[in-house]
């Protein structure tokens, strides 16, 4: 079963629990059939490379979703719990289009899909339309031949590949709070920051789909009240609160005050900028007045956070692969500042 409404401008996103659900079993099931004919991945032999998060109806979702895939005699290197960022990098590494299961920051009914070429290349929306069209329409017919599952453990690689692009050489002894709001980040955060010279307070870091303690939208001020708490509490330097993807964070410093999403953004972009590559730049929908000025040059790619969804699997495409040639600019969430592929 499936709704129309699930598939909105650039993922699918909608109702999988209680007595009204948008999508289901049957519903991935014809999702992952459809996936496979509009990306042509049975005609090029590419494997397709899958992850989850923590959400209840994660394991059976994305089982389904996969015998779809299967069924149409595709491969699938399925990496189990993941955040979407390490999802975006796997494909990169892998160079394999890539499917992920999640809804985000959207309550515990919700499951969703975001979708990725090789390389961590966004699909279009046309794409997305045709997907539904296939998805809503007759059953494919099964191939002669079926794909092939394989089950493969990248965390480790990413969290490698996150710590090689920062010089951790002079970094200080820091406390830090750490939020992961019972989502992927309490995955991910022990693997990326657990060597490092940090004293971390982590907050709900057990992955719980059901979010037992608070919503993990960091975009609704009373789910940062705890961690700006921790941080008086503990004296800490600053506060990291990540969505339920772990794709995105707001930053909250040692007084337990937000730090401005533009502030956010400027930094990233000039520690972004080096050797002769141009320091890209990015305008976001900051009020009027909360834009801080930058030393990053004018010289950089500039764009808009209208089209920043999709485009910021840019920055995995060239960075997860040793063969790239140059780094596109890096995209920015245009409501926590933080890199980000999107909510």
């Amino acid at each position: 079963m499936i709704t129309q409404g699930i598939f909105k401008a650039n993922d699918i996103r909608g109702v999988t629990e209680g007595p009204e659900p948008e999508w289901d079993e049957d519903g991935a099931f014809a999702i992952g059939a459809a996936l496979v004919d509009v990306l042509d991945l049975a005609v090029t032999g590419s494997g397709l490379v899958v992850g989850r998060d923590m959400r209840v109806s994660g394991p059976r979702m994305s089982q389904a979703f996969a015998e779809g895939v299967l069924s149409r005699g595709v491969d699938i290197i399925d990496i189990g719990l993941a955040s979407t960022d390490e999802l975006w990098f796997a494909s990169g590494r892998l160079d394999l289009p890539g499917a992920m299961f999640t809804a985000s920051h959207n309550p515990a009914e919700y499951n969703g899909l975001k979708f990725c070429h090789a390389a961590a290349r966004p699909i279009t929306p046309a794409q997305l339309v045709e997907i539904a069209q296939r998805a809503m329409g007759s059953p494919p017919v099964a191939a002669a031949a079926r794909g092939t599952r394989t089950e493969r453990d990248l965390l480790q690689a990413y969290a490698d590949h996150l710590l090689s692009l920062v010089d951790l050489s002079r970094i200080r002894p820091l406390t830090v709070v750490a939020d992961a709001g019972n989502g992927m980040a309490g995955h991910t955060l022990p693997a990326v920051l657990g060597t490092l010279d940090l004293k971390l307070v982590g907050l709900y870091t057990d992955p719980d789909g059901t979010f037992p303690n608070h919503q993990p939208n960091p975009l609704v001020p009373e789910n940062l009240r705890d961690a700006q708490a921790a941080v008086i509490e503990h004296a800490a330097d600053m506060a990291l609160v990540f969505d339920g993807d772990a794709d995105r964070c707001f930053v909250i410093d040692e007084r337990g005050e937000v730090v401005a999403p533009s502030t956010v953004t400027a930094m990233i972009a000039r520690a972004s900028s080096s050797g002769n590559r141009a320091p890209p730049s990015c305008a976001t929908r900051s009020p009027p007045g909360r834009c801080p000025r930058s030393s990053v040059s004018s010289a950089g790619t500039s764009w808009s956070p209208g089209s920043a969804t999709p485009s910021s699997r840019l920055r995995w495409r060239s960075t997860a692969r040793s063969s790239a040639a140059s780094t596109p600019p890096i995209t920015t969430s245009a409501t926590s500042g933080a890199p980000t592929r999107g909510c």
